[in-house]
């Protein structure tokens, strides 16, 4: 029941979320780790609602769904993963956490795995090429194949040493989002991913720190409260 309703909640109400990271990062709003969260889930919304018109070919898995669906037995994986019709996506996105305990919450880094039915393949791009996440990619992109309904032996490529760099310790995060929102648009624009030269001209710091603020901007735009329709 449990995984039913992230997966619920992922198919329908937010295409992605991102739980609180375990270390501290510069606040969107002062020293409130969940407005944070709901802040990027916002944006997240607005990219793939407003930017990419719900675009049935891409799906967000949310990452609460997913660090329980890696650790189920592979048999039970697909069925647990039914309402997110992952057959007939052109483009799965799945946020990868340091965090492999099951049970309980934490997690100190993010990354970013998509799996590309045109190319049948995974691509891993991680803003930190040094982390420990890419063993646990591999294990999600084994656990995950059957659910995609995947050709035999979908590839695995890793980006994460050429993919562009985060310059601090916290904005993981932003950077999963920027990627993310930069595959996405390109599919939908050019059918394709983009190449990593046109990733690294995309998601730079300034980006990173323009989608911190906009974001932000969004949140606070979206708290106001709304005007009474006019009578008819």
């Amino acid at each position: 029941k449990c995984i039913n309703f992230w997966l619920e909640y992922s198919a329908n109400v937010s295409p992605f979320l991102l739980p609180a990271p375990a270390a501290p990062s510069p606040p969107l709003f002062a020293n409130s780790p969940c407005e944070n969260v709901l802040t990027l889930q916002r944006w997240y919304r607005h990219v793939h609602y407003d930017l990419l018109k719900n675009n049935q070919d891409i799906v967000f898995m949310s990452p609460c769904a997913l660090a329980v669906t890696i650790h189920l037995k592979p048999e039970m994986v697909a069925d647990s993963v039914f309402l997110l019709k992952l057959p007939q996506r052109q483009l799965v996105f799945l946020p990868i956490n340091d965090n492999t305990a099951a049970s309980v919450g934490g997690g100190t880094h993010w990354s970013l795995l998509v799996y590309s039915r045109l190319e049948n393949e995974f691509r891993y791009y991680d803003s930190s090429s040094g982390s420990k996440n890419i063993s646990t990619a591999k294990a999600c992109a084994k656990c995950m194949r059957l659910a995609l309904n995947a050709s035999a032996g979908p590839s695995f490529i890793n980006d994460g040493a050429k993919t562009p760099q985060q310059t601090n310790m916290y904005d993981c995060g932003v950077y999963l989002a920027l990627f993310a929102q930069t595959i996405a648009t390109c599919y939908v624009e050019t059918g394709k991913l983009p190449s990593l030269e046109e990733l690294n001209e995309a998601v730079t710091p300034i980006a990173a720190a323009q989608l911190r603020a906009d974001a932000k901007q969004l949140a606070l735009s979206m708290s106001q409260p709304q005007p009474p329709a006019n009578p008819t």
